[in-house]
């Protein structure tokens, strides 16, 4: 079941599934649910899709969580950018997962974005791909250099879900305003150079021991 949910009038709900189960589980949950008539089998879709066990495991949580709100696989396409949309419906959806764990944001008012990305320091090593010149802090405790990047990184990939755009350049179209010391919750603020409109966002996070978290909307 899923880890918990976090409600958002004005946004649509963010719904978290923490992988716990193993292969064996998703097989004979998912034959058991094509059974009972909910569709077919997501777990043998999700074989003759993807290789990796994991990423198979992604695949079919994201469509049970998006089920849960009443959006069928079926109905879940693509655009040429690689944001997901509803066949259908008036209705705004975005996916994401890292180790661990898998994301489904879905609104009724507009397009939306959702990023969670294990905590790691790894990201140190790539701030210069997506970090503006002169907005890195000096930080000297890495986990909190690397707590920070990680923000900024992921709100990024939430813009970037967001908007739906191809040809978008992290470093030169999608900014974030500089920020300080930071709870473990709150907002923070951005904007793009990607369109025309040069639309603005506010960009929620979390931050957990595990993972942080984003989220955003037009």
């Amino acid at each position: 079941m899923p880890l918990y949910r976090i409600e958002h009038k004005s946004a649509g709900n963010i719904t978290i599934w923490q992988l716990t189960e193993d292969e064996e589980w998703f097989r004979v949950f998912c034959a058991e649910r094509a059974q009972w008539g909910y569709g077919p089998n997501l777990w043998t879709e999700a074989c003759s899709r993807f290789k990796a066990t994991e990423r198979r495991k992604e695949w079919v949580t994201a469509r049970l969580l998006l089920s849960g709100a009443g959006i069928e696989p079926d109905m879940v396409a693509y655009k040429p950018s690689g944001q997901p949309y509803v066949v259908g419906k008036r209705r705004w959806i975005s996916i994401s997962h890292t180790k661990g764990y898998v994301a489904v944001k879905v609104s009724d008012h507009g397009p939306v974005g959702v990023d969670i990305e294990r905590r790691s320091n790894r990201v140190i090593r790539v701030a210069d791909r997506f970090m503006e010149g002169g907005f890195v802090p000096e930080i000297p405790d890495e986990t909190e250099l690397a707590r920070y990047l990680l923000l900024h990184w992921s709100a990024r990939e939430s813009m970037y879900k967001c908007l739906g755009e191809e040809g978008v350049d992290f470093k030169a179209h999608l900014h974030v305003r500089p920020f300080g010391a930071l709870s473990d919750e709150g907002k923070m603020y951005a904007w793009e150079t990607r369109t025309p409109e040069q639309r603005c966002f506010e960009v929620g996070y979390e931050v957990t021991h595990d993972y942080v978290l984003t989220w955003c909307h037009q």
